[in-house]
């Protein structure tokens, strides 16, 4: 579990009072809202319709092509299940060899599991828009851009590791918007059981940990800087956004971490 605590600084010329350190305030619609998840309102039902299309185009799809080579290969581990094994952690081979169990070894058995995932994804997709303070066309554009790439149309296709990935590297970015919106330190010990999930599902999720962490030292090296209220971040908010002009935007208080999220959505 990656201990990360982010401090979530006004805009330039914004007084405030002092914070203790580890304190983080809500945004104000977190205080307007009592800080609810996002799975409760605000989310389009647009999105609802559009996971729907991504869910029903995969079941129809994915029945069709025969096995793909790495299936067979997944398969085989899911018959010999260890701890792991020689190029991948161990989910995949017992989500396998579950899903023979309880549905069988057709096409559509196989690959149910990476449809529901896609579906999953464009489902958190349009929370994270939402969450970022996207309104009911932002929710929509954000789920029917997940929808329609190329790249999870086809990975959502087979069974491998590669569905799974996007979902729980979607699910940590998801909890880190939270942790930085509502300061609720809690919610890191859901990003470690994601995140440990995703390492027994690929080593790749080393690199989002990696990320994060970078980020977080990279903010710690600013606030040190001598360029003090100068720093790159500051003049991105003043250019990009307006610092007069945000309002209540959950981009208010935007530091590094939230920038770098930001662009990957």
């Amino acid at each position: 579990m990656f201990v990360i605590e982010f401090d979530a600084p006004g805009l330039p010329g914004e007084t405030s009072s002092e914070m203790e350190e580890g304190e983080h305030p809500p945004l104000e619609e977190e205080r307007v809202t009592g800080g609810s998840p996002p799975f409760v309102t605000g989310l389009s039902v647009t999105v609802l319709v559009v996971a729907a299309v991504k869910f029903l185009v995969h079941l129809y799809a994915n029945r069709h092509y025969g096995y793909f080579v790495d299936e067979l290969y997944y398969i085989a581990c899911g018959d010999h299940l260890d701890w792991g094994y020689v190029d991948q952690p161990p989910l995949v081979a017992l989500i396998a060899k579950i899903v023979r169990s309880l549905f069988g070894d057709s096409l559509s058995a196989i690959r149910f599991l990476p449809a529901l995932a896609g579906t999953v994804k464009v489902l958190l997709t349009g929370i994270i828009a939402h969450e970022l303070g996207g309104q009911r066309f932002s929710q929509a554009l954000a789920a029917v851009a997940i929808l329609v790439a190329p790249g999870f149309l086809a990975i959502d296709t087979f069974l491998s590791m590669n569905s799974f990935e996007a979902v729980l590297w979607t699910s940590c970015a998801l909890a880190i918007i939270r942790i930085i919106k509502t300061g609720n330190q809690k919610l890191w010990i859901w990003f470690g059981i994601l995140a440990g999930i995703g390492l027994e599902n690929k080593y790749s999720m080393l690199i989002f940990g990696a990320a994060i962490t970078a980020l977080r030292s990279n903010r710690q090296a600013q606030r040190q800087s001598p360029l003090g209220s100068f720093e790159p971040v500051h003049m991105w908010r003043i250019h990009v956004l307006g610092s007069r002009k945000l309002g209540n935007h959950p981009l208010r208080r935007c530091d590094p971490v939230r920038v770098a999220i930001g662009s990957i959505v």
